[in-house]
């Protein structure tokens, strides 16, 4: 009796112990995540510090021990991770286990094995340290994705922060040829995360080929999306997450399930690798044939960077001069492999997706002909191509014939006067699907009639499919403004479209959407105005059409621009980078659900 009194007395205090402990465990666990990020972050620091100064041999030497010292701490956070998974799951995956045997052997091979002294080399110790950096951020950024943070704040905050790592990439004295002041530095970074592509300066002539490699990472890192790159580590890595935590990243990319999550982000990243390899592929060709003097390695360089920037909207050249350089200034294929290009990136993603989905279909259906398989009836089959996909379809042929059009018919005799048939047809296109939010140029728009000025301002505001890698207000939010102004006029309460009713919340996003844009670019044209007011106003007008919309076409007036007004075309390229609503979004909170309605009233309008 004593003794059953005694324990049913302590059994609180071990249940507060053991909660305790758990706390306690929590904590530790959290620290030594943050510390290990914070050490990520650092390693990588290191290496790109090593990279982009030239240091003393005996810093050199301190930065090794630093790094060796780094890759050690690593292994013993998995010792601790392995041991803490023993004890609360009583198992431990094998990867795990192989992946903390190989850094261990790594750290007791170095300097311990004779023949084996290549471990120890810069270079060897520099890699194995930015793997191990890179496996951390992306293993344990998923975790933060718990934390109380719309996907709109994390997608804005992202690029911000690669805004910031970029610029001071690009201040590195082995990135540039001359000196780079601070702005040109933040505005070439900001246009290469935002895949802009309007420059202040020469990027051909300014920067290295390491400056310009930097350049191009950027524009891959910001075409794709900073977090979709993250999530797709993240998820590659621990193989499986919280329910929190998928329905955050289900919102963040818009895939349709949560069992899509992993399927989509992977199609993401195949179908942009594949894209722009097959681009770099034809793009080294017709290089070759341009610029016949140039080695292969600055040839191959060369055609993945303009692959990256044309599948990715950026619109930016390394090239000095860009595409206005004389010896590939009337490169016929090398302008329409790029147009292409662009095309395929302002597609989206859905679409993408859809096309392939129906192609692999379609060719399914007939091999099952060739072989003599009766195909089944298929009467509960998925719709491929939904209305969504079909609308952006649609509308991207509909502008890019309309533009072709417009500027064959408007510059024939003017900018195009004089050249052949072919070449108008190509330079129209060209123009057209460079306008839409890509912003190649090969061509003097001062010379541009009035009318083009005004239909390139339009296709810019329009800009390119939503998931894509353009910008702009997208052509479904085009799309379903006109459908409905059409609907208003022959009296028609709903649209419909192949066999689908849009919804009303999308009439009135597509609407706000228009407005708020429409605003920006108002406001940010006075803004520059009240700064420059000698400036012609249309000029001004152009310039914030273009970085809002992620554009870069400009009509010779960017680097002229003095500090005030490139600072407001900093704060354009975000703003269009994200979206003006959603930036709206981050700092307005959402109303409570009203369970009453006032009675309708028509206004005159």
């Amino acid at each position: 009796m004593l003794l059953e009194y005694v324990l049913n007395a302590l059994r609180p205090l071990q249940y507060r112990l053991l909660l305790i402990m758990q706390q306690f465990g929590e904590r530790v666990r959290n620290a030594i995540n943050s510390i290990t990020i914070a050490l990520s972050i650092i390693g990588i620091g290191n290496v790109i510090w090593q990279i982009g100064f030239e240091a003393s041999s005996d810093s050199a030497s301190f930065l090794l021990t630093v790094n060796n010292i780094l890759i050690v701490w690593f292994g013993c956070v998995q010792i601790y991770r392995l041991v803490s998974r023993l004890v609360g799951e009583r198992r431990v995956e094998l990867w795990q286990l192989a992946y903390m045997a190989i850094i261990w052997a790594y750290i007791i091979c170095v300097d311990r094995v004779n023949g084996m002294s290549w471990l120890s080399h810069r270079f060897f110790v520099d890699t194995v340290l930015v793997i191990l950096s890179a496996y951390e951020l992306s293993s344990l950024s998923i975790s933060f994705l718990t934390r109380k943070s719309s996907p709109t704040m994390l997608f804005a905050g992202s690029f911000l922060i690669f805004i910031v790592i970029g610029t001071g990439l690009l201040l590195m004295p082995r990135c540039h040829y001359d000196d780079l002041t601070l702005l040109q530095a933040i505005f070439t970074s900001t246009s290469s995360v935002c895949v802009s592509g309007l420059s202040v300066i020469d990027i051909g002539r300014v920067f290295t080929p390491f400056g310009q490699a930097v350049i191009m990472l950027l524009v891959q890192v910001g075409g794709i999306g900073v977090m979709t790159f993250t999530c797709f580590f993240a998820l590659s890595l621990s193989g499986k997450g919280s329910l929190q935590n998928r329905m955050f990243i289900k919102d963040l990319i818009s895939a349709d399930n949560m069992s899509d999550i992993f399927q989509t982000l992977k199609h993401i990243m195949y179908v942009t690798f594949i894209i722009e390899g097959v681009s770099a592929w034809a793009l080294y060709y017709d290089f070759r044939e341009a610029l016949p003097g140039m080695p292969i390695r600055d040839l191959i360089f060369t055609s993945v960077f303009h692959a990256i920037s044309a599948f990715c909207n950026a619109g930016i050249s390394n090239l000095p001069d860009g595409l206005l350089n004389p010896s590939i200034l009337h490169n016929n294929g090398l302008h329409m492999t790029i147009a292409v290009t662009v095309i395929f990136g302002g597609a989206g993603f859905p679409l993408q997706s859809a096309a392939i989905n129906w192609v692999k279909d379609h060719a399914k259906r007939l091999f099952s002909r060739l072989i003599g398989r009766k195909d089944k009836a298929r009467t509960g089959r998925l719709r491929l191509i939904n209305a969504s996909n079909r609308l952006v379809f649609y509308t991207h042929i509909i502008l890019l014939i309309f533009g072709t059009v417009a500027f064959l018919i408007l510059e024939a005799g003017r900018s195009q006067a004089g050249a052949s048939l072919t070449n108008r047809l190509i330079d129209s296109f060209f123009l057209s699907a460079s306008a839409r939010t890509a912003g190649f140029m090969y061509m003097d728009l001062l010379t541009e009639s009035g009318a083009s000025i005004v239909i390139l301002m339009l296709l810019m505001w329009i800009g390119c499919a939503p998931m894509s890698t353009g910008g702009g207000m997208k052509v479904t939010t085009f799309a379903i403004c006109v459908l409905n102004a059409r609907n208003v006029l022959i009296g028609k309460e709903s649209i419909e479209i192949f066999g689908r009713r849009i919804s009303p919340i999308s009439i009135q996003k597509s609407y706000a959407t228009m407005a708020l844009s429409f605003t920006a670019v108002v406001v940010s044209t006075i803004a520059m105005k009240l700064c420059m007011p000698e400036v012609e106003t249309m000029l001004l007008f152009f310039e914030s059409f273009s970085a809002l919309s992620t554009v870069g076409l400009t009509m010779d007036l960017t680097p002229s621009l003095n500090t005030a007004c490139q600072l407001i075309l900093i704060g354009d390229m975000f703003l269009g980078r994200i979206g003006v609503m959603a930036f709206l979004m981050i700092f307005i909170t959402p109303g409570k659900q009203q369970r009453y309605k006032y009675p309708s009233e028509n206004i005159m309008v």
